[in-house]
């Protein structure tokens, strides 16, 4: 994510006044680069401003960074999982400081340790297209990808947490994600800026993956047809996953359906996704419109997707494997990497090589219609690489499909240049297992 302190910029009734903005800007700009990454500060909304609040019920808020192109702007959204039934949600409203995902008490006041990836680096070098745009960041305290919303608190009462915890008898929670994301782009719009902009990367990845696709058009909707939005969804293509009960249960998205089925129904989510996609499921499935694969095709905004065929997560939270949870001895998520075999090693046994395999079988079958649709609403990077997420540094400019990366594929489809449009806006890896080179990004397995 990268912060960003828009400001207005208002009619200027004479040259001098011209004059200062675009030295301010020049300055600015030099200093960035002069100086490393600035801090970005923290803004928050008023109690309750638009509805807005944390589980806890503490003021939403966000980060900002003023760029030198006002007309061009990046939102990311953060990503962080999602609390599937009330103990969960609590747990997370009962965490204070830097990192919760379920409070503002605590969030720093200006984020300086994050030098920003994918579309939001502020490198020239590493992100030519978008390192000098305007930035801001939406840190995630709703727990449910931003889409819920309930007016009244909502009743947790005596739940296990964990093993060993349960939260008060008397314990509550506010669902008010939609409202998070809604109360932000509107304080964007009329305190730092966005009102200016005239193209937005509207992005996240994980939970924020998903949250591009079901929230980009309403971002787009808040900024109206002068601005033109685009969605850029980082491993936020999360596959069904029906009940099972793996060797190694250690997340509760093992059952990734069924529990966000539930989410679903306690965060009312029903009224924050498209209208049409829930018109188009079956009685009692409405809840598959918070999956991607069924939230894709109803999506209008132009959409970019960056994705791997083998997720990392997916096999780990999801599949249950062992070889891929580092908590069990498995694969880490970033080097170093463990070997695969051997003393030490991750070591995937024969059964759970079969198991990634026909996980990435099933895996194409939802992605495959998303790579048949038109080049100017929707463009693809799909690596068969073990990875969550593409976005980072060892990824975004460095993993390869035929020869080029997601920053180069991204750029050239968002411009809509020839090289995209010749290749149908797709960049496609389709591997019946792992097979991308970059050691740096994708963990071995074999």
């Amino acid at each position: 994510p990268a912060a960003f302190y828009g400001s207005s910029i208002e009619t200027m009734g004479s040259a001098k006044a011209i004059s200062c903005l675009l030295t301010t800007v020049l300055l600015e700009t030099i200093l960035t680069h002069a100086a490393g990454t600035p801090p970005w500060p923290y803004y928050s909304l008023a109690p309750d401003e638009g509805g807005a609040k944390c589980l806890d019920g503490s003021p939403y808020g966000f980060y900002v960074r003023k760029g030198a192109n006002r007309a061009r702007w990046v939102i990311e959204v953060s990503g962080g999982g999602w609390c599937y039934n009330e103990g969960l949600c609590w747990e997370r409203a009962a965490e204070r400081g830097t990192g919760s995902k379920g409070s503002s008490i605590g969030w720093a006041s200006n984020m300086t340790s994050f030098a920003g990836w994918g579309p939001s680096n502020l490198d020239p070098t590493a992100n030519p297209e978008f390192w000098n745009a305007s930035h801001a960041f939406l840190d995630y305290c709703d727990g449910a990808s931003f889409s819920g919303y309930r007016e009244a608190p909502w009743t947790v009462g005596d739940q296990p947490i964990g093993p060993s915890k349960r939260s008060p008898h008397n314990a509550t929670v506010w669902f008010r994600g939609r409202a998070n994301l809604e109360a932000a782009v509107r304080r964007l719009v009329t305190d730092h800026g966005l009102g200016l902009a005239n193209e937005v990367v509207f992005t996240g990845g994980s939970a924020g993956g998903l949250t591009t696709f079901l929230q980009v058009d309403r971002v787009q909707a808040i900024l109206g047809p002068k601005t033109k939005v685009v969605g850029l969804a980082n491993a936020g293509f999360f596959k069904p996953e029906p009940d099972h009960q793996p060797e190694y249960p250690v997340d509760p998205s093992v059952n990734y359906t069924s529990q966000i089925a539930y989410l679903f129904a306690m965060q009312n989510v029903s009224g924050s996704l498209s209208t049409t996609c829930m018109a188009a499921q079956p009685a009692g499935k409405q809840y598959q419109c918070m999956l991607a694969p069924w939230a894709e095709p109803h999506v209008k905004s132009p959409l970019f997707v960056l994705q791997s065929k083998f997720d990392h997560f997916q096999l780990d939270a999801e599949l249950g494997l062992r070889c891929m949870n580092p908590s069990t001895g498995g694969q880490p998520y970033a080097p170093p990497w463990l070997p695969a075999s051997g003393a030490g090693g991750a070591n995937c046994t024969p059964s759970d090589l079969v198991a990634i395999q026909d996980y990435g079988a099933s895996f194409w079958e939802y992605i495959g219609p998303l790579a048949a649709r038109d080049p100017a609403s929707r463009g693809l990077f799909l690596t068969s690489c073990i990875v969550h997420g593409q976005t980072d540094p060892n990824a975004w400019r460095l993993t390869l499909v035929d020869g080029e990366s997601p920053a180069v594929a991204f750029a050239a489809w968002w411009s809509g240049s020839a090289r995209s449009t010749q290749r149908g806006g797709k960049w496609i890896e389709n591997c019946t297992l792992p097979c991308n080179p970059n050691a740096k990004s994708c963990a071995p397995w074999h």
